[in-house]
């Protein structure tokens, strides 16, 4: 405990004095010491330590510590000086986390008023559908106007809790909006195609020989018409799978386009395109990248759609179907019934080609 002890010669009392409370003296062998604490401990503890034998002090300290605890005020006004650091530095935290929302609204927004500002400029729309995209490039707008002002009261210094509230209702918008414009832009896209392929289909019938099986051919559905839906499921999905994370959005969308008419031909075209980017069959890809839900649900829409096209080939695939459906009931549904999936679309195939 003792540093710089001196048992005899002189001593300066000045500088010994001077480092109250760390000097003390003591007397042992008849002789005195002037002593000096360790320079660690803070004068509370060197003022306790040269009293731990007073009785005093130590009623004055129990006093002093129930004196505290009877002092409402005393400690009311610690509760307080606590809740304003709490609240303090939660909305320094909230207002953090509400800056990263709004840049990532700010992005989305701009990204989708680029996209539709784009499909504007297309010379193949028609009036009544660029009304269309006006408006809901308009309410973007407004959207894109209202995450402004939500900024500007943030800099001004606005509650972070109704900030983060308004910035969450500006995403759940955003959010009803871009399902607007995606379904706007399908339903466009099949309106051209529609119409390109109307004028295809009488070009072809001006310039036919009379030939009733020739025209009938170029009339089903199994067309371009149909080639160019199967080819836009397929980018859609890609696009939707593509990179880090899944878009749940385009990747239902893509799905619950496939039908009976359709679904052989969307497992080829992904097998012919996509399956050398990504190494997968289409209901590879989809197995993979599906949650669970999503492979219970679609799972059993795409083998119906699977099974009814099997039952127009005049085939039976209901022992294999069961399969499928008994996993797709489990808890954990393994990825390898993909391979089901696409062995029932081979027989498929085989079939209507009178294999």
């Amino acid at each position: 405990m003792t540093w710089g002890t001196t048992s005899c010669g002189p001593v300066d009392l000045f500088t010994w004095n001077s480092l109250y409370p760390y000097n003390y003296s003591s007397n042992y062998g008849g002789q005195y010491q002037f002593n000096v604490m360790p320079s660690y401990l803070t004068p509370g503890q060197a003022f306790g330590i040269q009293n731990i034998f007073n009785p005093y002090y130590h009623f004055a300290q129990m006093m002093s510590t129930v004196n505290n605890s009877l002092n409402p005020f005393q400690n009311m006004q610690q509760i307080m000086l606590g809740q304003a650091a709490y609240a303090n530095g939660f909305n320094i935290g909230t207002n953090i986390g509400n800056n990263v929302i709004a840049q990532n609204i700010g992005g989305n927004i701009a990204s989708l008023k680029s996209q539709l500002t784009q499909a504007l400029g297309s010379e193949q729309l028609t009036d009544e559908q660029k009304n269309k995209l006006e408006v809901l490039l308009n309410q973007i707008e407004v959207l894109e106007n209202r995450l402004k002002d939500i900024t500007v009261l943030q800099q001004r210094g606005a509650n972070p809790a109704a900030v983060k509230a308004a910035l969450n209702e500006v995403s759940a918008s955003l959010k009803v909006l871009r399902e607007k414009v995606e379904q706007a832009a399908l339903s466009i896209k099949n309106e051209i195609e529609n119409s390109q392929e109307e004028e295809i289909i009488l070009e072809d019938n001006q310039n036919d020989d009379g030939d009733d099986n020739t025209v009938q051919q170029k009339q089903t559905p199994l067309s371009s018409e149909q080639r160019k839906q199967v080819r836009l499921i397929c980018d859609t999905f890609a696009d939707a799978i593509d990179g880090w994370g899944t878009d749940d959005e385009a990747f239902e969308l893509a799905l619950s386009s496939i039908n009976s008419d359709n679904v052989i031909e969307v497992m080829q075209h992904w097998n012919k395109t996509y399956k050398n980017e990504f190494n997968e069959t289409f209901m590879e890809s989809f197995m993979w990248d599906a949650d669970h839900g999503q492979k219970r649900d679609y799972g059993r829409y795409i083998l119906e759609q699977l099974q009814e096209r099997a039952d127009r080939a005049g085939i039976d695939i209901d022992a294999d179907a069961v399969k499928i459906r008994r996993e797709l009931n489990s808890w954990f549904i393994s990825n390898d019934i993909s391979a089901e999936y696409d062995e029932i679309s081979n027989k498929i195939i085989s079939a209507e080609a009178g294999e």
